[in-house]
């Protein structure tokens, strides 16, 4: 990705608002899912949670996945599903290209004292592009 190419900055800003409002936990990344992953605590949940939703306001669960868009349900089957409390939040970016968006897993833990937050896009015209973005915002080496 060149430096500063004008055409990401949508999901530059909006992978940016997401580290700047995020709680706690550092982030790593997930090599199964090739994602920016964190993990937080339940204290922090509310906070991670927002944080999601203000950037990625469309929000899907099991019974709503019906009604999402095609990529989205394939990315959803491609990542095991949506169950129990899971959910997946998304938004648009049609701007950077045709049926891209950017999506966070929302996966509480079945003990309920932790949640795992999965961060990527989809859609894009280049992979390679979205991670090393994440990787750059996320700070995750």
């Amino acid at each position: 990705m060149a430096s500063g190419d004008a055409r990401w900055q949508p999901l530059t800003d909006l992978f940016s608002r997401i580290r700047a409002a995020w709680p706690a936990g550092t982030w790593t990344w997930d090599e199964r899912f090739e994602c920016a992953l964190s993990t937080v605590s339940k204290t922090h949940d509310p906070v991670a949670r927002a944080a999601a939703a203000t950037a990625m306001p469309t929000v899907w669960t099991a019974p709503t996945l019906t009604k999402a868009p095609d990529a989205v349900r394939e990315l959803v089957r491609g990542t095991g599903g949506l169950r129990g409390d899971q959910k997946m939040f998304t938004a648009d970016l049609g701007v950077l290209h045709a049926g891209a968006f950017a999506y966070c897993l929302w996966w509480p833990w079945g003990n309920g004292a932790n949640a795992s937050a999965r961060i990527s896009a989809a859609g894009t015209d280049s992979d390679d592009d979205v991670e090393a973005l994440l990787r750059s915002t996320f700070k995750i080496g």
